[in-house]
């Protein structure tokens, strides 16, 4: 079956980030009220401001991304000319994403690296702390929109995945298709095991007509809430 980074999905990375800015200006009002109990008005509120107004633009602009990917998000598959399968991939925002942010990342890395510098072996360490901290994660996110894709053809479904053995599987093979709210994909389990497939994927329309000229077939099972 695999091992899938669910972990770097980008709707499941939605929920994450909101959840540590939303536990970020909490976590700041907890510390700010248990050392200053008396001052959460008047003046001693502003000292909260740059947090709390930190963690709301960070949730907008999360929220803006993920609005800017799903906008972007092309309906229809793409066709390979050469077999005329249908490829599901991640879309170019996506794709251009992880370029982008680590471009930017490694700009501003080396502008302080000039400005600053290390002053100690434990500035360097931490310098090196920070970049591994946004390095890895964009380097696992780029694997993932730019390796991942499904194939759909007459005669089955593939997965092509840099995470776990890519499968190929037959229509016949295909058991049932379900629909997770919680972690935005399609799940879709054969006998040969399991595929996910993002909210996110260029060409779910397709998919979708796919499974429903196929789902008149003995035991598929196909449901989304």
């Amino acid at each position: 079956m695999g091992f899938h980074f669910m972990a770097f999905d980008p709707i499941f990375m939605n929920h994450v980030i909101h959840g540590y800015a939303a536990s970020a200006t909490a976590y700041e009002l907890w510390s700010f009220c248990s050392v200053h109990p008396f001052r959460m008005v008047g003046t001693g509120l502003l000292d909260l401001l740059p947090s709390i107004i930190g963690s709301v633009l960070t949730g907008f602009l999360i929220y803006f991304f993920i609005v800017l990917v799903f906008s972007a998000r092309k309906n229809r598959a793409k066709v390979d000319k050469a077999s005329g399968v249908l490829v599901l991939e991640y879309g170019r925002v996506l794709k251009a994403f992880p370029v982008m942010m680590g471009a930017f990342l490694a700009g501003m890395t080396i502008f302080i690296t000039l400005q600053v510098g290390p002053q100690s072996n434990d500035d360097a360490v931490w310098m090196l702390v920070f970049v591994l901290a946004w390095s890895i994660p964009l380097a696992i996110f780029a694997i993932e929109v730019y390796g991942v894709k499904f194939e759909l053809s007459p005669d089955g479904i593939r997965k092509r995945s840099p995470w776990s053995n890519g499968f190929f599987a037959v229509w016949s093979e295909v058991e049932s298709v379900t629909f997770s709210g919680l972690w935005e994909w399609y799940i879709v389990q054969t006998s040969k095991g399991k595929m996910r497939l993002s909210v996110v994927l260029d060409g779910l329309d397709d998919f979708l007509d796919v499974l429903r000229q196929h789902a008149s077939q003995p035991g598929f099972a196909f449901g989304r809430p």
